[in-house]
């Protein structure tokens, strides 16, 4: 169980959760997770194609007031696949083990995000489905994926502003590499979340820069030595990061049960 001085600062990321076996395990880890003192919940239509929102969303049934999801808009699936978690989980297991490909990761080279169009007909289908995987009526936080807000057309940011004032999301940010985020530019000033990846010198001056955002920082293990990290160490990396940063938020994903346990021992014992 996480302490309470450090439980509202560790969040969950959603981005594993397809590849798990069965919905049963992968609703089990979210159960540790709550059951650890975590009740943030990091997911994107893009995580599994939507598979990772419909995961949360049954994990969310009788506990949606207790948790907080957070979602994002901008990099949606190309194709949106129709079986249920229950068939596809282990369809998806087996396919990656024939396959042998490398674990799925969120985390990829900080790069500049490239300009592209985002509408309100793209945000509000976005925002819709979102809201039918997660089997909910709102969204703590809503997220651009990897965009910016520049990239909205006029009509799709009045929709998103009217997200927000009709309570139907309750915090608006953007979720892109941080060096997006180095310009100090002030098309920020109307979102109320900064997520990006951590990096011990960029992060404090983004953070100094944007001292009025909510910072949500992930990426901790592959940005601390770009190499696969011990179990018995990540909990240590994560709580040094706590230390470091005036971060709000850290995220972290597993799809490891003993992992996701013994992350939260090591985090105790070392913060």
């Amino acid at each position: 169980m996480l302490s309470d001085s450090v439980a509202h600062r560790i969040g969950f990321g959603g981005v594993k959760l397809s590849v798990m076996p069965s919905i049963r395990s992968a609703v089990g880890i979210l159960e540790t997770a709550f059951d650890n003192g975590i009740n943030y919940f990091d997911t994107a239509p893009l995580y599994g194609s939507g598979y990772s929102e419909k995961i949360i969303g049954k994990f969310a049934s009788n506990k949606r007031d207790k948790i907080i999801i957070a979602s994002k808009a901008g990099l949606n699936p190309a194709t949106e696949y129709k079986l249920s978690p229950t068939i596809a989980l282990p369809l998806n297991y087996i396919k990656s083990l024939i396959k042998k490909k490398p674990p799925l990761s969120i985390h990829t080279k900080p790069e500049i995000v490239q300009y592209r169009r985002l509408t309100k007909a793209y945000i509000k289908s976005s925002f819709e489905k979102s809201l039918q995987n997660l089997k909910t009526d709102y969204i703590d936080n809503y997220l651009l994926h990897e965009a910016l807000p520049s990239f909205l057309d006029d009509e799709a940011y009045t929709y998103i502003m009217d997200l927000k004032a009709k309570k139907l999301v309750h915090n608006i940010g953007i979720a892109t590499s941080g060096i997006n985020f180095s310009d100090g530019n002030n098309e920020y000033k109307n979102w109320d979340i900064l997520q990006y990846d951590y990096d011990s010198e960029k992060s404090k001056i983004i953070y100094d820069k944007y001292a009025d955002k909510k910072h949500i920082l992930h990426s901790i293990l592959s940005n601390t030595y770009k190499q696969n990290i011990p179990v018995k160490n990540a909990g240590y990396l994560i709580a040094e990061c706590l230390k470091k940063t005036n971060a709000n938020l850290i995220l972290f994903s597993t799809s490891s049960r003993e992992h996701l346990i013994e992350n939260i021992k090591s985090i105790n014992s070392y913060y």
